[in-house]
């Protein structure tokens, strides 16, 4: 026991004589947060006050401002709120870190919802709050978000352009994507693509992020020879709330249908004369992915030695191959997300090489061949013929694009390889 004690003394003189000082003195002591409440109002232009808002209370206003909080959100604006922050003695306001409502006076508060929008041009759709601008031009559209009338605001940008893609193979057959090839193009200097991939919304959209000055971003997806560009831009007076937001919006981005301001941008020939209005829909939708059929999804090649043909197909899928039951049918393969099923009961995309010859519909001719379309009751079926063989590729009608890519990636193998 007194070998203890004196272990113990001799533990807390050492803790003591470390360093020189006490041990309350090796720790930072926290700011003191403060809380207040009272009714949020915007701060006059006319003001000298160093903060952006004002929170009126008994008799007193108190000057606030926050990097963390847009206070400018009809949500809070002109309601009873309380406040939560250190405050800044230099300049005499509260740095905001937390704010709540307690009371709602303003009947605007009530209108700003998590809305959706859609944008036909760009062929997207995704959702915002309702108190940001939004600001609409042809092949692009901003939404600007709320603030004082004396403040820049921070605003989110979308727009797209033309990016020709052509499929590239290597010595070991692995091709590239569309994305990769924009990276090589935009940011040479970059080795590694994969460092900047994310994904993108409910769909999974592959997409490349750059972070760029202070708290700007860009994001790039691909689609049908488009760049897509999603930005976040900060101004001088940035709110970090509204990056947040930015990331919300981000979440809820899909790609959708979009309308054709010029079918004749790209090669296309009918068969038939006069469409009703699903039909219109769907040429215009072949008309967009015709521009060159690319999945934004990764593609890795396949191959049958003994059809001599190949093509792609998503990466991160399954394929298998058979003999079929249909009628007409030499070969089947089958595609999926998941490990294909012996009764090929799970696939999502099927590639038939058939005998005969494809059957009646709409022919569209793209880079010297021809494809037959058939969209029956949400079955999407492409037919097209390679080296005098003719090969039908099929699933629902959603994976369409993706049908598409596939029909326009088979090929035939040659005793030298790959045809160009």
């Amino acid at each position: 026991m007194k070998k203890f004690v004196t272990f113990l003394a001799l533990t807390v003189l050492s803790l003591g004589a470390f360093s020189g000082c006490g041990i309350d003195d090796s720790f930072q002591q926290e700011p003191d947060l403060e809380s207040h409440k009272g009714i949020l109002i915007e701060q006059s232009s006319s003001d000298d006050i160093k903060g952006t808002h004002l929170l009126e209370t008994d008799g007193d206003n108190l000057a606030l401002r926050s990097l963390a909080l847009n206070l400018s959100s009809a949500k809070y604006l002109n309601n009873e709120v309380e406040v939560m922050g250190v405050f800044n003695e230099e300049d005499e306001v509260l740095e905001v870190t937390g704010i709540s409502v307690m009371d709602v006076l303003s009947e605007d508060s009530e209108k700003v919802e998590f809305v959706e929008y859609s944008n036909t041009d760009l062929g997207l759709k995704l959702k915002y709050y309702s108190d940001w601008e939004v600001q609409n031009e042809v092949g692009s559209a901003d939404f600007v978000a709320p603030s004082a009338d004396e403040f820049e605001p921070d605003m989110v940008s979308i727009s797209r352009y033309t990016f020709s893609y052509q499929p590239k193979v290597d010595e070991e057959g692995n091709s590239d994507t569309p994305l990769g090839a924009f990276m090589k193009q935009t940011f040479p200097l970059i080795e590694n693509s994969e460092d900047y991939m994310r994904l993108v919304g409910p769909q999974k959209h592959d997409a490349i992020v750059m972070e760029t000055d202070g708290a700007d971003v860009d994001y790039y997806l691909f689609r049908n020879n488009q760049i897509y560009t999603v930005s976040f831009i900060s101004s001088e007076d940035y709110v970090a709330g509204n990056k947040k937001i930015f990331n919300e919006m981000l979440a809820e981005f899909v790609f959708t249908g979009y309308t054709v301001d010029d079918p004749e941008e790209a090669v296309v020939e009918e068969d038939v004369i006069g469409f009703t209005g699903e039909e219109q829909e769907e040429e215009e939708v072949f008309a967009m992915l015709t521009s060159f059929p690319q999945s934004d999804l990764k593609m890795d090649p396949f191959e049958s030695l003994s059809y001599e043909f190949q093509g792609l197909y998503p990466a991160s899928w399954y394929y298998a191959g058979g003999t079929s039951a249909g009628q007409g049918v030499l070969r089947h393969y089958g595609f999926s997300d998941e490990s294909i099923a012996e009764d090929n009961g799970n696939e999502l995309i099927g590639l038939d090489l058939i005998s005969g010859s494809a059957p009646s519909g709409k022919i569209h001719s793209y880079a010297g061949r021809d494809f037959t379309v058939l969209n029956e009751n949400g079955l999407y079926t492409v037919y097209t013929s390679v080296a005098g063989k003719t090969y039908r590729v099929f699933g629902d009608d959603e994976h369409g694009d993706l049908i598409l890519s596939i029909a326009a990636s088979i090929d035939q193998i040659s005793e030298s390889g790959l045809e160009d």
